[in-house]
């Protein structure tokens, strides 16, 4: 789906925030994260605001929902993951966050847009390969 100029446009206030979301690439802000970190440099911005900002980027494909926690939803930019890495031998585990493009060619996927997700890999850790 492509957007139009018009909506692609970025607002003075979704610049703030998406700087933000650059800022701290890879990290989950929450509403309030962004707004208490706005409020900072004084740049005052209402929580009604920020909750208008971050629906339009996310309507934009800038930023997306990583996850749910305590009634807490967290956002981060797209096309970053989770990535679980698990050893076979020893099950040693790790997490992370990482940039990450994929590129789908095949047919299933060609009105698919991913924007973020989890990724689960296995191998074998430094100390068992």
């Amino acid at each position: 789906m492509k957007l139009s100029a018009k909506t692609s446009r970025i607002s003075r206030y979704e610049e703030i925030i998406y700087q933000l979301f650059k800022e701290k690439a890879g990290e989950e802000l929450s509403v309030y994260d962004v707004l208490s970190a706005i409020n900072i440099d004084k740049q005052i911005i209402a929580l009604r605001t920020v909750y208008r900002m971050i629906e339009q980027l996310q309507l934009k494909r800038k930023i997306y929902c990583s996850s749910l926690k305590d009634g807490t939803r967290y956002f981060m930019l797209t096309n970053y993951y989770y990535i679980e890495m698990t050893c076979r031998i020893c099950g040693w585990k790790r997490k992370t966050i990482s940039e990450v493009h994929c590129t789908y060619t095949g047919k299933p996927l060609m009105n698919f847009y991913v924007v973020g997700g989890q990724i689960d890999c296995s191998g074998l850790c430094q100390k068992c390969s």
